[in-house]
């Protein structure tokens, strides 16, 4: 199994702890993209808290409408022990048939503990591709 895989796997196992939980934050960003574009969502982070950013997209893979292509944290210039950053998560747009808006909340928790600091609705206009 690859890091990326791994990486998926543990994001929904630790999102299902966390669900239950009461959010504290919440705002949205949207997005229109047409199918087989890749667009970034970048968002503060810091993983020494405990905090993690992640999604749950409840599809079979041949049904998904947004494939995970990467994640990268970047602690700024001069790095710092606990210091925070910005996580940067790359998706591209896949498989509606005909324009569609989807909406997928995207949460900010610390699975360990089940606490939710700030839940995201990411927003997508997906439209088919022109031919």
């Amino acid at each position: 199994m690859n890091t990326l895989s791994l990486l998926k796997t543990g994001l929904v196992l630790s999102l299902l702890s966390c669900i239950a939980s009461n959010a504290i934050e919440k705002e949205k960003k949207e997005f229109n993209v047409t199918v087989g574009d890749e667009f970034s969502l970048s968002l503060p982070a810091n993983p020494s808290t405990g905090y993690v950013w992640g999604m749950l997209v409840n599809q079979p893979p041949e049904k998904r409408w947004i494939e995970l292509i990467k994640s990268e944290f970047n602690g700024g210039k001069t790095p710092r022990p606990g210091a925070g950053g910005t996580i940067t998560f790359t998706f591209k747009a896949v498989t509606p048939t005909g324009s569609a808006s989807y909406g997928v909340p995207i949460y900010y928790c610390r699975p360990a503990s089940g606490d939710i600091a700030k839940i995201l609705s990411l927003i997508l206009t997906i439209s088919p591709q022109e031919k």
